[in-house]
Formats: structure tokens, sequence, C-alpha cells
């Protein structure tokens, strides 16, 4: 019996030691996103904060951190695409008439900064201006504007635009379900 007892101590402890190595070995990795995420005085926060995604940095302007009004909440898909995809007009153009190739997959908006582009149901108006997290390929929430339409684009999902179609990280992204999305801004 006692034996048993000290094999039950043992598994006990070697599990304790496990999850402390695992716990601090994810707080060590995330330190930078840590350091960012628990600002609580803006003015001392840097015009252009970098954090990791993935392997990617990725720039979030100032201007994303502060708290905006939340229209509308809801969960749902997000994808990825180039304007080399199959169905794209191969030229580059949203739908709204912004060119992605000559321009980049990112848009300058007076309200909101610099927003990454994304494609999404005629619901929602171009300009529509959404704060996205929950996606694995990003640690962080991001902020995305709809100047796209696509035929599969359909409810609450939305396609999120690469400079190609053969990027790495498109197929990375994949289908992201259970995506939070946040309307921070109804059309232009």
């Amino acid at each position: 019996m006692k034996k048993y007892v000290s094999n039950i101590l043992k598994i006990i402890i070697a599990l304790i030691f496990v999850l402390n190595i695992y716990i601090s070995s994810n707080l060590l990795l995330n330190m930078d996103t840590y350091e960012y995420t628990n600002i609580t005085d803006l003015s001392k926060a840097y015009d252009a904060i970098p954090y990791k995604g993935n392997n990617k940095e990725i720039i979030i302007s100032k201007d994303q951190i502060e708290e905006y009004d939340i229209l509308d909440t809801f969960i749902g898909e997000l994808t990825a695409y180039g304007p080399d995809c199959r169905g794209c007009d191969g030229r580059g153009y949203t739908a709204q008439g912004y060119n992605i190739i000559e321009n980049s997959i990112y848009y300058e908006d007076e309200t909101f900064g610099t927003l990454r582009i994304v494609a999404a149901d005629r619901k929602f108006y171009f300009g529509t201006v959404v704060r996205i997290s929950g996606v694995n390929f990003f640690q962080e929430p991001f902020l995305a504007i709809v100047l796209d339409r696509g035929g599969a684009i359909t409810g609450n999902k939305m396609d999120l635009a690469f400079e190609t179609e053969k990027n790495p990280d498109v197929f990375e992204v994949g289908i992201s379900r259970n995506v939070k999305y946040e309307v921070l801004r109804y059309g232009f």
C-alpha cells in the first residue's frame, strides 16, 4: 500500500513539474506581447508597437490600441486569399476599386490608421471596420476594413487579403473558425 501511495505522489509531483515548465515557457515566449497588452496610460505607448504573430512582425498603430465603441459583435470564420486567386480578376482590384497589387494589403484610414483589407458579405458596407480576434495565425487582435466581396464569402465569414494566393500564410490561416468580430464602424 505504501508503495502504491508513493508512486501516486511521484506522478503528481511530475505532473506539477511539467505544468510549471509549460506555463513558464509560454510566459517567456510571449513576454513582449504581455508587455504591450497591459498598457493603461496610452500617452506612454509607442506610436507603433511591434508584436509577433507566428514568426511575423506586425505593426499596430497607437490608434488601434485605443478603445472604440463596439457597435456589434459576432462569431464567424476567417479565410485568406490573394488577388491572383481563382475567381479574382487578376488585376488586383477589390470590388470597391482599391488595387491591392499597386498599393498593398493595407488601407490607410483617417480615423483608424493602418487596416488590413478583408472581403465580406454584402450586409457589410464598404468601409466597415472590424476588430478581429481569435485567429491562431495572429497572437493579437487586429483591425480590418471591408473593401472586397467574394462569391463564397457570405454570412459571418470574412476573407483576409494577402499579396498573392501563393503566400504560405494563406494556407496557414486556412479556415479559422470561432473568430470574434467586433464592428467599430459601418461603412465609410
